[in-house]
């Protein structure tokens, strides 16, 4: 029996006290011909990990991130930010829906697609303090986004004989966001134009470079879930006691 040991590294999980998902599923792969194997039987255990996926990250949803501070560069370098987000409300991420997996008879090639649903994220207060070259960033207000329609599509080939992904390709989509945002420079009246130039560019730029953005992360996810798919090692039998040796004197009389 080959025990997959699947984890599941999402983006949230760097931030929500580095939680992450570890599901275990039992494929029986011993003595199996990977040209013999009917493709629609990995289909099922691909949708049978991503409903048991779901289900944990609906205990999670929301989440609440208490404090997040990033601090780049030094007060003396031309490009430098600190940023601090309080108290930030992730929700929606559990609405996640696989709506196409197929595995192909010739060459099990993968092709698949994630509509992540309607994901929100909410900030009740921000800091921004940084500069970009000769341009002043500061400000500290609120902001609340939400992005409908995200969706990732890929492909790659499915090796089961390892079992592994390769020539993972990917693809990001998003249909509409929306961004309102305060106090950004301290003035409001710039911050209501950014919020609607951010909402009504970002699908487009997604749709011009959404690719892109897939082929520089698509050898990261791919070696992610290569690595998550490694079977685990067998457990080393633990080491029977041994009954103590003693030795016995035997006194004869004569």
């Amino acid at each position: 029996m080959l025990k997959l040991s699947i984890l599941l590294v999402a983006v949230l999980a760097t931030f929500v006290n580095a939680n992450s998902i570890t599901l275990e599923l039992d494929v029986d792969l011993n003595g199996m011909d990977p040209n013999s194997v009917d493709p629609y039987i990995f289909e099922n255990v691909v949708k049978d990990l991503f409903d048991k996926i779901v289900a944990q990250l609906k205990e999670k949803d929301p989440a609440m991130i208490p404090n997040i501070d990033v601090d780049v560069g030094e007060d003396s370098d031309p490009v430098r930010l600190k940023l601090n987000i309080e108290d930030l409300i992730v929700r929606g991420f559990s609405s996640v829906e696989l709506t196409n997996i197929k595995i192909s008879a010739i060459g099990f090639k993968l092709e698949f697609k994630v509509d992540l649903g309607v994901v929100q994220i909410v900030a009740p207060f921000y800091k921004l303090d940084g500069l970009l070259v000769i341009i002043p960033l500061y400000g500290s207000g609120t902001f609340n986004l939400r992005v409908v329609g995200a969706a990732l599509k890929g492909n790659g080939k499915l090796n089961i004989a390892g079992p592994s992904i390769q020539d993972l390709g990917l693809e990001f989509m998003v249909n509409q966001t929306n961004l309102v945002v305060t106090g950004f420079l301290d003035n409001e009246p710039l911050s209501e134009i950014i919020s609607l130039a951010v909402s009504e560019c970002f699908p487009v730029f997604m749709q011009n470079y959404g690719k892109r953005l897939g082929e520089l992360l698509a050898g990261i996810i791919q070696e992610i879930i290569n690595g998550a798919l490694k079977p685990k090692p067998e457990p080393e039998p633990e080491p029977q006691p041994q009954l103590p040796y003693r030795t016995h004197r035997l006194d004869f009389l004569h």
